[in-house]
């Protein structure tokens, strides 16, 4: 699967663009809220923080994916496994930058 390589990263938050995600100095997504009818600035903060995170979460899945292939019953305790579901669930969150 290819995507854009890099960290992942809101850049910008206001309420004409209310938010741009960026990766390795591209913007590879833009959320816009001051459409009629369309998300809320609290709602596009949220997706923003979701798309953000989509590679974090991928590669969790994909070492999720493996763990439970050698043992599933270290799922959990496999520590870089745990860290790293953690982490994308944090950032999708929106609690880490």
């Amino acid at each position: 699967m290819e995507y854009t390589k890099g960290e992942w990263k809101i850049k910008r938050f206001d309420t004409i663009c209310s938010a741009s995600i960026f990766a390795s100095g591209e913007c590879v997504a833009d959320i816009i809220s001051d459409v009629e009818d369309g998300p809320t600035l609290d709602e596009s903060l949220a997706n923003a923080n979701l798309i953000a995170a989509a590679p974090d979460m991928y590669e969790a899945l994909k070492a999720t994916e493996y763990t439970m292939s050698v043992d599933p019953s270290e799922l959990m305790e496999h520590p870089i496994t745990a860290s790293m579901v953690r982490e994308a669930i944090a950032k999708a969150e929106g609690k880490v930058s």
